[in-house]
């Protein structure tokens, strides 16, 4: 009789132990189905952040072209002046007339050097 009983106790803790992996087995899939929905979530969320930065980089670069075009007269302007200088070299110039190009040009120089380190930082 005693051996029965064992035998019973025996059978309950086996059928315990069988549920207990059932349920391990499931919780396992739940969590792998989780893990995958994540993954495919955070691949979404680095797209999306990759389509910003590449926005953004496009705006600067537009930014610095813009700058760029900006700056071809302004340099025209200062070789004209160096010729124009070395040319009257004897005669001096009217430096009255340069101020506001040469504040112009220390602007310009400003938001490009602000561009560029907004691009370098983006980097």
């Amino acid at each position: 009789c005693r051996l029965e009983e064992e035998k019973e106790v025996m059978d309950e803790n086996i059928q315990d132990v069988q549920r207990g992996f059932r349920m391990l087995e499931s919780n396992i899939t739940d969590t792998a189905k989780e893990i995958r929905v994540l993954f495919m979530e955070s691949g979404l969320t680095v797209e999306e952040s990759n389509k910003v930065v590449l926005d953004r980089v496009e705006e600067l670069t537009n930014n610095i072209s813009n700058l760029e075009m900006q700056l071809d007269p302004i340099n025209s302007d200062i070789d004209y002046l160096y010729e124009q200088i070395y040319k009257n070299g004897s005669k001096g110039c009217d430096c009255k007339m340069l101020f506001p190009r040469l504040e112009q040009l220390e602007q310009l120089e400003q938001q490009l050097d602000n561009i560029t380190d907004l691009a370098t930082a983006n980097k």
